[in-house]
């Protein structure tokens, strides 16, 4: 395996293991769509459907009045820890997949062995 690629793989398992509860502050989507995006240039595939969109990325209510409906939100946006996961899991699954050697890749199903 490409150390470059390694490098960046390790990255991302360490930003899964060290994500926040709850929800989770911008930097770590951030951080994590660098890595995607150089995570495509190094191995020339189109890792898009991985990004966090910025959608996914807001600022949080911090209060609500019952009275008037209005609410004031953080300064800082978040991500569901739930929604960045899945798309982490998402990258690894798929470099995990991509990486295995030809003979795991070619097997379909489950091996059966032959009756005796």
């Amino acid at each position: 395996m490409d150390k470059e690629l390694a490098k960046l793989l390790a990255q991302l398992t360490a930003l899964k293991n060290n994500i926040p509860k709850d929800l989770v502050p911008r930097k770590y989507a951030d951080e994590f769509n660098t890595i995607i995006s150089e995570l495509a240039q190094i191995s020339a595939d189109n890792l898009d459907d991985f990004l966090v969109p910025p959608s996914e990325i807001k600022p949080r209510v911090t209060s609500f009045s019952y009275v008037t409906g209005q609410k004031d939100y953080s300064t800082e946006s978040y991500c569901q820890r739930e929604y960045l996961l899945m798309k982490i899991d998402g990258v690894l699954g798929y470099f995990t997949l991509l990486l295995q050697p030809a003979e795991v890749k070619d097997q379909m199903g489950f091996r059966v062995g032959k009756n005796e």
